[in-house]
């Protein structure tokens, strides 16, 4: 029990209080008031249905289920975590020319220095948050190797613009890009280590993997959403070949490529005819196989972990939610009916939660409870 604060017992109350301490963070900063009130709206209270796809619920999962009190160390990690991620995602943004409505009417410039403000912030809470904590496991070290292997993601995507890589290759790049996913679920296990759950350093390993193919997960899904979207593609526009175009691209015989390329750098009007390319040669069906290939390596990492119980259920479950859009029905799990182990599960669960895992059962066919993956990376 913490000395000052009893830990969180739900997902909503931890993530509402993270939101308001990464705004605190940045009110305690001392900035001039009008760009202190711009990077305080990077943060805010979630409304009902944005609990679910934030990106603080696997870490919170993972954490209740080594059995660790959600104190206010976790919660001053998870707070450093929001404004080092917000940061990154931002200055993605930026070089990525996808800034939405708001910041692209500051510009870009001001979206830049926001984003390196957060970050340093950001940064900086990382920075006590291990002085406070001289056991805990080097959090500078993980955070630096985590933001270069991001760097490093992201400078190969911007110089393979127009370039079609390797399948492959291309799924790394956007795994890299992610590395925030693999930085997070190491958190968790850093934070269940420094509570005495002793995940240990060899283990770190296995939650890196973890976020790493959670990281894959959402950059499908945002490449998917930005081809099929209402709206029109950014990644076309920008020459960006996302994991899906990569597929379409590499699936194609040469001359039939060489046309589609073309097609593609001119960009106007090649939406819908991507979107009929991406059924026609097969590409849905074959990222929905990558997407159950990362769905199955976390579950079988994860009851590897030292862990276990309802919360390592409802965090498989976050997973799982995530590959419902493109998975078809999974044999033996009926849509929104919880089955005797969910029956057994929820009564491990703290009532704020138990709402949160009956809404997840709605994943296991047809159901999405995630209302967008936007929030979960750039």
């Amino acid at each position: 029990m913490n000395a000052v604060n009893p830990p969180h017992r739900d997902l909503p109350t931890f993530v509402t209080a993270v939101e308001r301490r990464a705004a605190q963070v940045v009110r305690n900063a001392n900035l001039p008031r009008a760009q202190s009130e711009v990077l305080e709206n990077c943060f805010g209270t979630p409304g009902p249905g944005e609990f679910i796809p934030h990106l603080m619920a696997p870490f919170y999962f993972l954490i209740r289920a080594h059995g660790t009190p959600v104190d206010s160390r976790c919660e001053a990690l998870g707070t450093a975590f929001a404004l080092v991620q917000r940061g990154v995602s931002l200055i993605d943004k930026v070089t990525d020319e996808e800034l939405s409505e708001t910041w692209a009417e500051l510009g870009a410039a001001v979206a830049l220095n926001s984003g390196l403000t957060l970050l340093v912030l950001g940064i900086d809470e990382v920075w006590a948050a291990e002085t406070r904590n001289p056991d805990v496991a080097n959090l500078r070290e993980r955070l630096m190797q985590h933001l270069l292997c991001a760097s490093s993601g992201q400078h190969r995507e911007l110089t393979s613009r127009f370039r079609v890589l390797p399948t492959d290759e291309r799924i790394a790049v956007s795994a890299d890009k992610a590395s925030e996913c693999s930085l997070l679920i190491e958190l968790a296990g850093i934070c269940s280590e420094a509570a005495g759950a002793s995940p240990g350093r060899s283990q770190l390993a296995r939650y890196r993997a973890i976020g790493r193919e959670i990281g894959i997960l959402i950059q499908v899904f945002n490449d998917i959403a930005d081809l099929l979207g209402p709206g029109s593609s950014d990644d076309l526009r920008t020459g960006t070949w996302n994991i899906p175009l990569t597929t379409l691209l590499n699936a194609l015989e040469p001359a039939a490529r060489a046309r589609w390329e073309r097609t593609l750098v001119r960009g106007q009007g090649a939406g819908k005819a991507v979107i009929e390319a991406l059924y026609d040669q097969g590409v849905m069906a074959s990222l929905a196989r990558r997407v159950e290939q990362a769905r199955v390596l976390v579950h079988e990492q994860s009851v590897l972990l030292p862990c276990g119980g309802p919360y390592l259920r409802l965090f498989t479950s976050w997973v799982d939610d995530l590959t419902s859009a493109l998975l078809p029905c999974r044999a033996g799990e009926p849509a929104g009916v919880l089955t005797p182990q969910d029956a057994l599960e929820l009564s491990g669960l703290s009532d704020g939660d138990e709402t949160i895992y009956r809404a997840l059962c709605a994943c296991r066919v047809g159901g999405h409870a995630n209302v967008s993956t936007s929030s979960l990376s750039s």
